[in-house]
């Protein structure tokens, strides 16, 4: 039997949500890079390290308030 194979796709923007119970849409993240994209070619590409420290330091000042 012919099992399918499920593709992983890659999302154009981080919707990044504050914390707590009246938690809100703090930080809107774009996700810029041409499509069709791999996991590996986000991680190989220059701009990668500038997404993830936007990310990481929204969960920190979260995380601080």
């Amino acid at each position: 039997m012919a099992r399918k194979t499920a593709r992983r796709q890659t999302a154009d923007r981080v919707v990044m949500m504050t914390n707590g119970p009246r938690a809100r849409v703090g930080r809107i993240l774009e996700i810029d890079r041409p499509r069709p994209r791999t996991r590996k070619k986000l991680l190989e590409h220059p701009d990668y390290c500038r997404l993830r420290e936007g990310l990481l330091s929204f969960l920190k000042d979260c995380d601080q308030h």
